[in-house]
């Protein structure tokens, strides 16, 4: 080839890099980084719980009767005991949400109960953990409830940096915008 046309060549593909034609780097969602936990006081988590309590009308950790009619929160196994997470809003929305969790050998079990605001039509919310080695696991999509959001489920014990609640408006594994996160001590 002569050195015009390698030139050329060299100039389309510098081009179609740059304009993000066939960049393998585009739509590809980079890790979150551990995103900042307020400190919350007993008193703020009981006024979380209550304004939870009255938008919904559950108590947490309980969550809605499955189909069978039981209702499915953690509950304490062996002596362990359930811990609470308030997740801190990421956006300005005014959102929260309340975690309960109850570590065990063979699983984690977990319910979250969010305030969060109404969604576009096609949006989701979505329930994620992100692990110490930076990668992001989801792990369900909330459910609308009368007057909040609700997830339930188990997921392998391990060691994880954060649990966050993303909006979503595709299902591709992504994290799209992060709503609301804490650190999982």
């Amino acid at each position: 080839m002569n050195k015009p046309v390698k030139f050329g060549i060299s100039l389309l593909m510098g081009s179609v890099l740059l304009t993000g034609c066939w960049n393998p780097f585009v739509g590809k969602s980079p890790e979150p980084t551990p995103l900042p936990t307020p400190t919350i006081s007993p008193a703020e988590i009981s006024q979380i719980k209550q304004r939870l309590r009255q938008k919904t009308g559950l108590s947490v950790p309980s969550l809605p009767p499955t189909p069978t009619g039981q209702v499915n929160a953690p509950t304490a196994q062996s002596g362990t005991t359930a811990k609470e997470l308030v997740l801190a809003d990421q956006i300005g929305s005014g959102s929260t949400a309340l975690v309960s969790w109850v570590p065990g050998e063979k699983v984690l079990q977990l319910a979250v109960l969010a305030d969060l605001p109404d969604l576009q039509s096609g949006q989701f919310y979505q329930v994620w953990l992100q692990t110490e080695q930076g990668g992001s696991l989801p792990l369900g999509r909330l459910q609308s409830i009368k007057g909040g959001w609700s997830w339930q489920g188990q997921v392998a014990p391990g060691q994880y940096r954060q649990i966050m609640i993303s909006r979503e408006s595709v299902a591709d594994n992504q994290i799209e915008t992060i709503i609301l996160a804490a650190a999982v001590n």
